[in-house]
């Protein structure tokens, strides 16, 4: 099974990869995203894509820019609801 966290990465990347300032290939698991790029709109982007393709859905507490500041965090996030 491929790693989660490439996965998260390659979600970034096919969703918003283009919007983003650097290569998400090139960024650490702590680095925080939105000094590359990542807006509110590119979350719910992310969210969504994210949902569809773990199956699972994050509750609206989940959805707070915070909880998806870095690679890290969404990998958390993730592995609480699989």
């Amino acid at each position: 099974m491929e790693d989660l966290n490439i996965k998260i990465r390659n979600v970034i990347n096919e969703k918003i990869g283009d919007e983003l300032f650097k290569n998400i290939n090139e960024v650490e698991n702590d680095e925080n995203l939105f000094n590359i790029g990542l807006d509110s709109l590119n979350i719910v982007k992310l969210i969504i894509e994210i949902e569809n393709k773990f199956d699972i859905i994050f509750d609206d507490e989940e959805i707070a820019t915070t909880n998806w500041k870095n690679i890290n965090s969404i990998e958390s996030m993730i592995k609480n609801k699989i």
